[in-house]
């Protein structure tokens, strides 16, 4: 029980330092959370309005405090090309085919850093937690990373499949609720199975840490205690 318990709050601390600490990710999404939420009390035409006006007095806030607007920008832009491919389509379905078209870029993106022996996931990592981008390329090390970008592929097929399907259907409430639950539900579910089987991977390959890695020590290594 000891031993789960840790291993529990250790998930979590690494959850919320990817997801909370980096707030990034929640100011490129906000404009479509607050979308979603207005559009179901609101209507379409209401949630278009304020998901836009949220965004942008967000930004205009960030500015104010001198914090950088980049990603609150990037989550405008990503918002207003929804509603403009909406609009084009005439449907209410089409401000989720961006999300749809993001998500077969990844699956094609993850397939070719495989080809290359240079697995997405590693990527991933590197730039959220700043480690050596040499160590991911280790022997003892790469295959922990290979082999999630492998489960990433095939989870992600499947939504990409099931999006498809519930799409053609044109019904806009289901296909925004099927989006909704394989959205950030489906992305937290993604990272803790990463996370749990990546760390166990690692160990089990019995590679260097980052900081063996870089102190160039040599083998028996201890290995990787924390962090995927």
């Amino acid at each position: 029980m000891v031993i789960m318990g840790s291993r529990s709050k250790e998930i979590l601390e690494q959850l919320n330092e990817v997801l909370i600490k980096r707030r990034n990710t929640l100011e490129i999404i906000l404009p479509s959370i607050v979308f979603l939420i207005v559009n179901i009390t609101l209507g379409f035409s209401y949630a278009v309005l304020v998901s836009m006006m949220s965004s942008f007095l967000f930004t205009i806030y960030k500015l104010l405090k001198g914090n950088s607007i980049k990603y609150s920008v990037l989550g405008f832009f990503g918002a207003l090309f929804s509603v403009l491919v909406t609009r084009f389509l005439g449907r209410l379905e089409g401000y989720f085919l961006p999300g749809i078209a993001i998500n077969f870029l990844i699956i094609v993106l993850s397939v070719l850093s495989l080809i290359l022996r240079k697995p997405l996931v590693s990527w991933a990592s590197h730039l959220s937690r700043g480690w050596s981008l040499n160590w991911y390329w280790h022997e003892k090390v790469r295959p922990a990373y290979t082999e999630v970008t492998l489960f990433w592929v095939l989870i992600l097929s499947i939504k990409l499949v099931i999006q498809i399907f519930f799409f053609r259907l044109g019904n806009p409430d289901l296909f925004g609720t099927v989006n909704v639950i394989t959205g950030w539900p489906l992305t937290v579910f993604i990272l803790i199975l990463s996370y749990v089987y990546g760390s166990w991977r690692l160990k089990n390959l019995n590679g260097p840490s980052v900081q063996e890695f870089e102190k160039g020590k040599k083998p028996p290594w201890k290995g990787q205690n924390k962090g995927f």
